[in-house]
């Protein structure tokens, strides 16, 4: 089962998650304060935003409960908004490294350096005190991340490396192979 996120898919995540990030601002702020509402909204992005990368359900797993334990450790830091936006981000840039098929860890990680900050940069220039200036931010960063796809990538291998895959594939094998 592997997965793909298109150039148009990362598009549509970047205005879903804007509208989202408006709407939950205006219904959140009220009871825990601008900052605080912001923090939240990011800290519950972060699992989802990150396993849309996922290529198989074995890498799905593991980034979906990686980022979660992040949220939640840096929930429980206590960070004011600015502050908390740039380990949210180093985590969704390296766990979509480390999810990148075919591609080199190490050129991924490095492509990853320049998106997340190019992202954080144009996300920065956009945010502000209102709500709809938080959704406009969180709408560029993820424009910049929409361009992970362009980037390419030389194949390292075209066979699979999780153990959860493999054993999929060699249990649809052994079931095309029984008669009916």
């Amino acid at each position: 089962m592997t997965r793909s996120v298109g150039r148009g898919g990362g598009l549509r995540f970047a205005a879903g998650v804007a509208a989202a990030g408006v709407v939950a601002l205006v219904a959140l702020e009220p009871w825990l304060g601008a900052w605080r509402a912001r923090a939240v909204f990011a800290l519950v992005l972060l699992p989802f935003a990150g396993a849309r990368h996922a290529q198989s359900l074995g890498a799905l797993a593991r980034s979906s409960i990686a980022l979660s334990l992040a949220s939640l450790a840096l929930g429980w830091a206590g960070l004011r908004w600015p502050l908390l936006a740039m380990p949210l981000a180093g985590a969704y840039g390296v766990t979509r490294a480390l999810c990148a098929p075919g591609r080199n860890p190490a050129r991924a990680l490095g492509t990853e350096v320049v998106l997340i900050g190019a992202g954080l940069a144009l996300a920065a220039l956009c945010d502000g005190r209102s709500s709809l200036s938080f959704g406009l931010g969180l709408w560029a960063f993820f424009l910049v991340q929409a361009a992970f796809p362009l980037t390419g990538g030389a194949p390292v291998s075209s066979e699979s490396d999780d153990p959860f895959e493999r054993a999929r594939d060699r249990a649809l094998e052994l079931l095309a192979r029984r008669p009916s």
